[in-house]
This record gives C-alpha cells, sequence and structure tokens, in this order.
C-alpha cells in the first residue's frame, strides 16, 4: 500500500516505522458490512504476536470525533437538540448527576469539556 504526502510516497510499513507504530489494522465497510480487512505489524513488540483481522483495539479518542458528527448528523435532521439535557434522549440509561455536576447536553459532550460546576 503507497502512501503519498507533500514531500514522499512512503508504503504502509515504512510510515508505521517512522511514526515508530508497531501494529494497526485498517478495514473498509460499505453498507454497513465489512468489504475488506487486514492487519500489520505486531500487536505486542515483546511477544511479536502479529496484529490480524480479528485483533481488538481500543477506539480510543477517535470515537470522540465520531460520536460528535454522529450527534451534529441527528441536530441537522431535527432529531435532538445540541442543548437539551442528554438524558431527554437516553431511555435505557441516565447520566448520573450530583453536587458537582451540571445538566450535561449534546453539546457539552461534543465540546470535550467538563461539566463540572465552576462555583
Amino acid at each position: 500500500m503507497q502512501i503519498e504526502d507533500s514531500v514522499n510516497t512512503w508504503n504502509l510499513q515504512q510510515r508505521m516505522a517512522h511514526y515508530k507504530i508497531p501494529g494497526l489494522s485498517i478495514a473498509v465497510v460499505h453498507n454497513g458490512k465489512i468489504e475488506w480487512a487486514r492487519g500489520y505489524g505486531v500487536m505486542d513488540t515483546a511477544t511479536q504476536k502479529p496484529v490480524t483481522v480479528q485483533t481488538l483495539f481500543q477506539a480510543a479518542s477517535i470515537s470522540k470525533s465520531l460520536n460528535g458528527v454522529g450527534v451534529l448528523k441527528l441536530v441537522q435532521d431535527k432529531k435532538i437538540d445540541l442543548h437539551t439535557d442528554i438524558n431527554t434522549y437516553l431511555h435505557t440509561w441516565k447520566f448520573p448527576y450530583d453536587s458537582l455536576c451540571w445538566t450535561t447536553t449534546d453539546a457539552t459532550c461534543i465540546q470535550l469539556t467538563s461539566a463540572f460546576s465552576r462555583n
């Protein structure tokens, strides 16, 4: 797999080495179905166990931006209001509030800011 930027043409393994990424997986999803998937590198540098398409990774920070896009799509479609208490939309679970926390809205969730009171 070749990757081009404004300066270099690198293959994926060269870019992984440059950024010190021991392993990763890539999947192409079309209409909710995985069309192609492949693992690269190792999942554990100590054991050198290779990454496969079954290797599980934590979503980490990517889930924040994906959640934000999903929330804003719902706002655009007028299915939710960005400034309404999030518990209005939660049916099987409620966001727990306590004396330190103010009402949490969808806007608070996608701002990546704390919902703790400033008092």
